[in-house]
């Protein structure tokens, strides 16, 4: 059966088979692909007096647009989504760190049945207890925290934001039938 003018396949080409061409985004002319433009005309972009756009399915899924139960409302030729996102503070759940403070070392931690006294912190790469302050009276009526005890972490660095894929080549038809409508 011949494919219809518009139909996107998936290929396990390198290359676009006679009558098809890729779906990556490119611009093409209207004047050489007038029963493409009658079937999907500006859909995916183009100014739509000289030019079309093919739609881009690189480093994309395609989904079904419309709505569904539970699902957002998608327009045919709506592109959703990043391939890598910067998670924000107010993203990530609600968590808590420890801070402990006791008088005494014990098992590498402080001893936290004193209540006051000591702070300290676990070392990431040394590991045993960073001593960040103590209450020990060093003359001042005031002993403060040192700023560098207790500091952000995190580099604002994207993530990949992706489910597992398979790489494969979408080719939209160009020369085929014209489909009819229902």
């Amino acid at each position: 059966m011949d494919p219809f003018i518009g139909q996107v396949d998936m290929l396990p080409y390198t290359f676009a088979p006679v009558g098809y061409t890729f779906c990556n985004g490119q611009f093409v002319d209207i004047s050489q692909n007038q029963a493409l433009f009658a079937v999907i005309g500006t859909t995916y972009g183009g100014n739509g007096q000289t030019n079309m756009q093919m739609p881009d399915l690189q480093g994309r899924s395609p989904t079904m647009f419309g709505t569904g139960p539970g699902l957002s409302p998608g327009d045919l030729g709506d592109r959703v989504g990043l391939p890598d996102v910067v998670l924000m503070e107010s993203q990530l759940p609600s968590h808590t760190h420890e801070l402990y403070a006791g008088k005494t070392i014990k098992d590498g931690l402080v001893d936290r049945s004193n209540g006051t006294g000591l702070l300290s912190a676990a070392r990431a790469t040394t590991g045993g207890v960073a001593r960040v302050y103590s209450s020990d009276d060093l003359g001042g009526s005031n002993i403060y925290l040192n700023p560098q005890a207790v500091l952000s972490n995190g580099q604002n660095q994207a993530h990949e934001n992706r489910q597992p894929y398979l790489a494969i080549q979408f080719c939209i038809c160009i020369d085929g039938i014209f489909p009819p409508r229902s």
